[in-house]
């Protein structure tokens, strides 16, 4: 039982004392709660709403927008009918976006791992160059590193990514992996 429970049970229990006691001592409320049988009962489903735990419950938040921000939210029609007011139009624009940045993660792997294979690629042929000497393919070999060269700049351009936004978003070995493919097949 919690300390709250307690303290309320015993703070709203009026029960009489033996004479001579005082009422305001606490030990001997303490003492008389105790010796006091607990019950519990269950309690019945309630109509309506279920209740919320108070952390769950919804805030309000001011929110300053710009006159430009605001006339966009009174002329944004989302997809669906019940979101008339600009608190739930901005509720459903922060929805859209973490739904939105969980799938550009999801793309942004994918094109990781076709540029991790072409990484592969090019360490399989690392084995082959001697210090001091300039690297000679063949052209079935060059063929092999266009054709996976290919395959990522494909990836890039149906996932609809920029080289500019993937120079932010991809990490340092990645980038140079995918600057490579830019000029693979410039030189």
């Amino acid at each position: 039982m919690s300390h709250q429970k307690v303290l309320s049970k015993l703070l709203s229990k009026k029960e009489r004392l033996p004479l001579g006691t005082e009422k305001s001592d606490p030990s001997l409320k303490v003492e008389a709660f105790l010796r006091s049988e607990i019950t519990f009962q269950k309690t019945k489903k309630k109509v309506g709403r279920p209740e919320v735990a108070p952390k769950l419950k919804a805030r309000n938040i001011t929110v300053c927008l710009a006159v430009t921000y605001i006339n966009f939210l009174d002329s944004f029609n989302p997809p669906i009918k019940k979101i008339q007011g600009r608190g739930r139009k901005l509720r459903f624009i922060i929805d859209e976006f973490i739904r939105m940045s969980k799938r550009q993660r999801g793309q942004l792997k994918f094109l990781q791992e076709g540029l991790h294979s072409l990484q592969d690629v090019l360490e399989s042929f690392s084995g082959l160059v001697k210090k001091g000497e300039k690297l000679k393919l063949t052209p079935k070999e060059k063929q092999l590193i266009t054709s996976h060269v290919n395959r990522v700049r494909l990836l890039a351009q149906l996932l609809c990514f920029t080289p500019q936004e993937l120079k932010k978003i991809l990490p340092r070995d990645d980038w140079n992996l995918y600057s490579f493919c830019l000029h693979w097949n410039s030189k």
